[in-house]
């Protein structure tokens, strides 16, 4: 997500959300096998899929169940329906931001 759709998202919870809501932000649908090829695309370095039990070794048991048993397909009705949250149509893509210069103003 792009930081100012994260800025709106925490402004409008802070305004209309009851005590204690979560809510889930995502503004897009793409899954982290695609973004971890276009960042090592940008990179120049290689990508490759790896098995459970190296990614145990490298993150720890609890991150790597966690990254592993996470579908990275996700959708915020709740925060679009409850806040009236919705991302920038311009920032959806996640894939575009990848190697972009970062705009400070």
């Amino acid at each position: 997500m792009h930081v100012d759709d994260v800025a709106e998202i925490y402004h409008l919870a802070a305004e209309k959300a009851p005590a204690g809501a979560l809510y889930h932000a995502v503004s897009g649908e793409t899954n982290f096998r695609t973004i971890a090829e276009a960042l090592a695309r940008q990179q120049s370095v290689p990508a490759r899929s790896i098995e459970l039990s190296e990614g145990v070794e490298i993150w720890g048991a609890f991150a790597a169940l966690i990254v592993f048993s996470t579908c990275s397909r996700t959708r915020a009705p709740r925060a679009r329906g409850e806040l009236g949250w919705l991302p920038h149509p311009d920032r959806l893509d996640v894939l575009t931001e990848i190697g972009a210069p970062v705009d400070a103003t």
